[in-house]
């Protein structure tokens, strides 16, 4: 008897500085012929974009206590912070530790189910969870999730997040156990950080994090 195993393939290029014109190894990418991207966990190059010389650098744009929105192809279509928390608080996140899946010729398992947008009721992009605008308050949150997986009748109602780590200062962290992706919104109150919906087996949350971290670039559904 062999097993079908249909496992999915996620692209190493989808790392990016927040609202970069670049991704984070831009030219150089783990299957170019000059590749400096890491791609296990623990390794790293110190050839990541280190000023906005560079157009693999974060947006640098801000004005205190505004939208901040992302204006390259990037950043700029992705959920902002308030769609972010319908997925995190309404999303009914479920961890699944089994799933498997590669990155850059490797395999791995770990993610997060979430459901569609179109099946989470009261989704709205101009008010968060809370009834208030995150892109304009500055506020933050975690919540628990679920270990139990989607029943097999409503899996189609849900999409799969890898936790697919990120990048540090040329590093790669945290490869199957945590996943990072970016809002189209930086924080209000702080010119160097920027939302994102971040999550491992525990817990999920819609946080500030550095501009300059290498995190997913990614349209949720």
């Amino acid at each position: 008897m062999t097993a079908n195993l249909n496992v999915r393939n996620y692209d190493g290029d989808k790392y990016y500085m927040w609202d970069a014109q670049q991704n984070y190894w831009s030219g150089h990418e783990w299957n170019s012929a000059s590749p400096w991207q890491p791609v296990l966990n623990g390794q790293s190059n110190s050839n990541y974009a280190q000023s906005n010389a560079d157009p693999r650098y974060y947006n640098e744009a801000f004005t205190y206590g505004a939208d901040n929105k992302a204006t390259h192809s990037s950043c700029k279509d992705l959920p902002n912070v308030n769609e972010m928390t319908w997925y995190a608080a309404k999303g009914d996140p479920r961890w699944d530790a089994d799933e498997l899946w590669t990155t850059m010729g490797h395999l791995y398992k770990g993610g997060m189910w979430f459901k569609k947008k179109a099946n989470i009721s009261g989704f709205d992009a101009n008010k968060a969870v809370d009834g208030s605008d995150w892109r304009t308050n500055g506020n933050e949150n975690s919540w628990s999730v679920s270990q139990t997986l989607p029943d097999a009748a409503d899996a189609g109602n849900y999409f799969y997040l890898p936790a697919l780590g990120f990048y540090g200062s040329g590093q790669l962290f945290n490869v199957g156990y945590v996943g990072h992706y970016w809002s189209s919104s930086a924080y209000p109150w702080g010119r160097y950080v920027a939302y994102n919906l971040y999550f491992y087996s525990g817990s999920v949350g819609v946080r500030n994090y550095g501009r300059g971290y290498g995190f997913r670039a990614e349209a949720l559904q």
